[in-house]
């Protein structure tokens, strides 16, 4: 589907053929961001990895940040704090459920003072399957995959064998409200939840 905004095109795709079409078969074409005046001041003149225009410069500061920053070393030397960061989590969780509260999980993801970020994706293998395409696929894949994917695998791990979950009122799943809030980055609107800590 191609739309306009103002004298902007925007090629939206949602079938699963045309997806394969463009990141097997054009993904060259599609692989640099638009310009915007607001990423050229907010992301250090289109220089960031987020930003930067697709070519060597790009693949250059792209390579650094895997091969220096985002390496399964790297990773794994952040190991201990993610322990800590998750049990941090469910502790708090343990908390608000004692009281017989809701527990606003949106609210606990984002919180600033989280020493490191527990949002991510767990698309990394779904991916492989086009009908369910993560932000950033192919060659703008996002380099922080395995940081997000070792902070996010942990802290569901912990969710699910910790607690049971429900929604406040009896609510259904169908009942969640699913529209998303934009900011910076787009994100669901809050999920309150009831937990039920689990005697093990």
């Amino acid at each position: 589907m191609l739309l306009h905004f103002g004298s902007n095109p925007l090629v939206i795709v949602s079938s699963t053929e045309s997806a394969s079409e463009i990141l097997k078969n054009h993904d060259l074409v599609f692989s640099s961001r638009p310009k915007l005046s607001v990423s050229e001041k907010l992301l250090y003149n289109l220089k960031s990895v987020a930003a930067a225009p697709y070519g060597e410069y790009w693949r250059k500061i792209r390579s650094i940040c895997v091969l220096q920053l985002r390496s399964n070393k790297r990773v794994q030397s952040f190991r201990v704090m993610r322990e800590e960061e998750a049990a941090f989590l469910m502790e708090k969780i343990q908390q608000i459920s004692s009281s017989s509260l809701p527990v606003n999980l949106s609210e606990m993801f984002s919180s600033p003072a989280k020493r490191c970020d527990m949002q991510g994706s767990l698309w990394e293998e779904i991916s492989k399957a086009l009908e369910f395409i993560p932000f950033g696929a192919d060659r703008r894949g996002c380099p922080g995959m395995s940081f997000a994917m070792a902070i996010v695998e942990l802290t569901l791990a912990n969710l699910l064998k910790n607690f049971e979950w429900s929604l406040p009122g009896g609510a259904k799943g169908e009942d969640l409200d699913l529209a998303e809030s934009i900011g910076i980055a787009t994100r669901r609107n809050n999920l309150i939840t009831v937990a039920k800590p689990i005697s093990l």
